[in-house]
């Protein structure tokens, strides 16, 4: 494996060395720093951006399951019915007032059907379908869940853009399509190893009964057993979290 990554660094240092007519020398494993170091002076930014796109990469080791997903994504996946499965999700567009409501005043929060059945007349009426949004409300969305407004930041992250996303976190097939749009995307640039924090626990079927751990393992594991997740040439592998500072972390490390 060492011998075949320092192939393909000294291919593409030579074949980058060559058109700023540089020399390579026939012993990869001995000129590739020099090489580099002649590139580094000589290339233009953009060569040496398209260069370094297309070197090997290690992995990404402290990978968050479901916040690493574009906002773009989140939403062409939540509003598919294929990926869905029966399942439906809504977003709050509005605030009536309702005197039985008790989420927080967070606008484009997502609920998935079967909490949305369960909300009264006045807190239904706060919610549309993800799917039907209009143009304007589906950029609205969009926006919501990036950072794409000065002032916002890890606040906004952590506090609100979570909240929003909600229980599409809780859908399993939703979080292993997403897992292999990571896959996909990582593999197009390089990189050859993931490693998640998020276990399969929490998960919620169409009705809003939890899954249990052992069938969200296999709905995650079928998923990546897939051909298009094989092809990315991503090696996906999991860690369970555990918050140390919460009084159950105990509880936590022993069930994991």
């Amino acid at each position: 494996m060492k011998k075949t990554i320092l192939k393909s660094l000294y291919v593409f240092a030579c074949l980058l060395g060559l058109f700023l007519g540089l020399q390579c020398t026939a012993v990869y494993a001995q000129s590739f720093s020099q090489n580099f170091e002649n590139i580094k002076k000589n290339a233009s930014k953009e060569q040496l951006y398209a260069f370094l796109f297309d070197l090997p990469k290690g992995g990404d080791l402290h990978h968050h399951l479901g916040l690493s997903n574009s906002a773009e994504w989140w939403y062409e996946a939540a509003t598919d019915k294929k990926r869905l499965k029966t399942n439906q999700f809504f977003t709050r567009t509005r605030f009536n007032n309702c005197p039985d409501s008790h989420e927080p005043f967070v606008r484009f929060q997502n609920i998935q059907k079967s909490t949305y059945e369960q909300l009264s007349v006045c807190s239904k009426s706060e919610y549309e379908p993800l799917a039907d949004l209009s143009e304007v409300l589906k950029k609205q969305w969009i926006s919501s869940v990036k950072l794409d407004v000065d002032g916002e930041g890890r606040n906004e992250f952590f506090e609100v853009i979570i909240s929003r996303l909600n229980e599409l976190f809780r859908d399993p097939h939703l979080v292993a399509d997403g897992i292999v749009e990571n896959m996909k995307q990582f593999g197009a640039e390089g990189l050859r190893y993931l490693e998640i924090q998020g276990v399969a626990d929490g998960f919620w079927d169409k009705d809003g009964k939890v899954i249990d751990v052992e069938t969200g393992v296999q709905i995650i594991r079928d998923r990546l057993s897939q051909p298009d997740a094989k092809a990315s040439g991503v090696t996906v592998r999991f860690q369970s979290i555990i918050i140390r500072f919460i009084p159950s972390a105990e509880e936590m490390l022993e069930s994991a």
